[in-house]
């Protein structure tokens, strides 16, 4: 019987946003060339986000894809990691450059202006 390699893993493209550089094969991400030390969890909802530039991402749809978690009133989780992102992106909710909050919808991540 002869064995089949794996061949080598598929490559992920870095995504870049304006100066911010998320590189999922890494788990790396760097804004204006600075690495930024993200926990696991941070970093899986900004590259969940990072994979839908400009669309509007729902709180249900991270805590079921990001947290494989459907459970009702958990959405809170969402807004603190959001905080924590964008505290670590050097911006606020009132001041947002990547992460915006669409109020009532969800969050998704755009091109600063």
């Amino acid at each position: 019987m002869q064995r089949r390699g794996r061949g080598a893993p598929e490559e992920v493209p870095s995504i870049t946003v304006g100066s911010l550089v998320i590189n999922p094969q890494q788990r790396d991400v760097r804004l204006d060339g600075v690495p930024i030390r993200l926990t696991r969890r941070e970093f899986d909802v900004l590259a969940y986000l990072a994979g839908r530039v400009g669309r509007v991402v729902s709180r249900r749809e991270l805590l079921t894809q990001v947290w494989q978690q459907d459970r009702i009133g958990e959405e809170q989780t969402i807004d603190v990691h959001i905080s924590w992102l964008r505290r670590k992106l050097g911006e606020t909710a009132a001041a947002p450059r990547f992460l915006h909050t669409v109020r009532g919808v969800g969050v998704k991540l755009v091109e600063p202006e």
